[in-house]
């Protein structure tokens, strides 16, 4: 309940930021319909000003929402040490996906590399470990085998 609580608020503040926004844009076009109106007073210089400030009234405005709530305020040693593990084992998580969405989509690549590379090893050992000059017997291992002889 104690996190709906700071959800509802953190979205009244939202909206009251939204609604400042918007007084603050009202005021803008009141200023520039001002500006317009001592402008057909003024003639056509305040007209040509007015044209070169138009590009200058576009508002954007963007709210986004928090993707973790922390909650503000004194806390103690422990409490502080469990917020910041938990952080980094969020910041973790977020690490391994972000590792393996880039591995997942890199996935073409990384086949068309391993093709390439193994297309490569294999023309290089045909080249070199595949001719045997004439007359050479295969390569002995370094470990002998073992004779009966030997076990006395």
């Amino acid at each position: 309940m104690k996190n709906k609580s700071k959800e509802y608020k953190i979205s009244q503040e939202l909206r009251k930021i939204a609604y400042m926004l918007c007084m603050v844009a009202v005021i803008f076009l009141a200023d520039i319909a001002v500006v317009n109106a001592t402008s057909e007073d003024d003639g056509a210089a305040a007209e040509r000003i007015l044209d070169n400030q138009i590009d200058y009234s576009t508002v954007y405005i963007t709210i986004s929402e928090v993707e973790r709530i922390t909650p503000v305020g004194e806390k103690g040693f422990f409490e502080e040490i469990a917020d910041r593990f938990s952080a980094s084992l969020y910041n973790v998580g977020r690490g391994f996906r972000g590792f393996f969405i880039v591995l997942i989509g890199s996935l073409p690549v990384l086949v068309v590399w391993a093709a390439v590379i193994a297309a490569v090893v294999l023309v290089v050992r045909k080249l070199f470990y595949g001719k045997k000059a004439e007359g050479e017997t295969e390569k002995k291992s370094g470990w002998r085998k073992k004779k009966p002889e030997d076990n006395q």
